[in-house]
């Protein structure tokens, strides 16, 4: 404190100078809190992205250990249905075979088997009656009363 003081005795320390210290100062004690909270949120967001991390890489070894058995269970099943072409073929008789004759689980008069048939049954679709008219016809008027209303009409 006694070299401040000799210091500005003497002229050489400005004090316009130190007053901009001091404001320079203040302010920065006053957005320190500001600074402290976004580096807490920072690193608080490092520690989700570590503990993350591990999930995800056990995440992933899951992802490739179902793969890898979706692999072996598609390599399984394409050697179980390897042979099927051939099997309906034979069970088929084939194109070459002229002896093979389809057969019609529906009706046996049906000889020209050369598609899929379907039967369907549904309940009876009935047609609905029609109402009778009730209402006696209605004689059109004659010239004179046709005319005599369209006079009344002109005064309405």
């Amino acid at each position: 404190a006694t070299q401040l003081e000799q210091a500005l005795a003497s002229g050489g320390i400005d004090v316009s100078a130190l007053s901009q210290l001091a404001a320079g100062l203040s302010q920065l004690s006053e957005q320190y809190g500001g600074f402290h909270a976004g580096l807490a949120g920072y690193v608080s967001g490092v520690d989700s992205l570590a503990e993350g991390w591990g999930e995800l890489y056990s995440g992933l070894w899951s992802l490739t250990d179902g793969a890898s058995e979706l692999s072996d269970g598609a390599g399984e099943l394409d050697g179980a249905v390897a042979g099927l072409p051939a099997e309906v073929d034979g069970l088929l008789g084939g194109e070459d075979d002229e002896e093979y004759v389809p057969q019609s689980f529906l009706e046996l008069r049906n000889k020209g088997v050369a598609s899929v048939q379907f039967v369907l049954t549904t309940a009876a679709v009935e047609r609905p009656e029609p109402e009778p008219e009730n209402e006696p016809p209605q004689e059109e008027p004659g010239f004179f009363e046709q005319l005599w209303q369209r006079l009344l009409d002109l005064f309405r």
